[in-house]
């Protein structure tokens, strides 16, 4: 069974490359280019593990995360995609439920890693 990637960015060039990612490591992927939309497209493609950008327009990406951690996404991993990575947004990132943060530019050796933690888990 391959693992299911949902991958949350409002720039859709990134959103696609990083799916396209995915694909080539494996993973059935679903892409979701608006924040507010993110729990419903959650919710019908049941995703293993969320890439979620932080800085998005409308909801942010801790929001968005706080969102499917209520809504019945304890158990998927949600790592935090972004261009922040000072000290406190990492703390910011934490404290609203992400798993793991990758900054921007991400290696796909990094998405390889996240794979393997969702595979670990299952």
């Amino acid at each position: 069974m391959a693992v299911k990637a949902l991958i949350v960015d409002d720039d859709e060039k990134i959103a696609i490359s990083t799916a396209m990612a995915f694909e080539v490591l494996g993973c059935e992927t679903a892409v979701c280019v608006n924040s507010s939309e993110t729990t419903l497209v959650a919710d019908k493609f049941r995703p293993d593990i969320i890439i979620l950008d932080i800085g998005m327009p409308g909801k942010s990406g801790y929001e968005v995360c706080r969102d499917l951690r209520l809504n019945g996404f304890r158990n998927v991993l949600i790592i935090a995609h972004t261009g922040w990575g000072n000290e406190k947004d990492l703390e910011k990132a934490k404290k609203a439920g992400f798993d793991d943060i990758l900054i921007k530019p991400v290696k796909i050796k990094d998405f390889e890693r996240q794979i393997e933690k969702v595979l670990s888990r299952q």
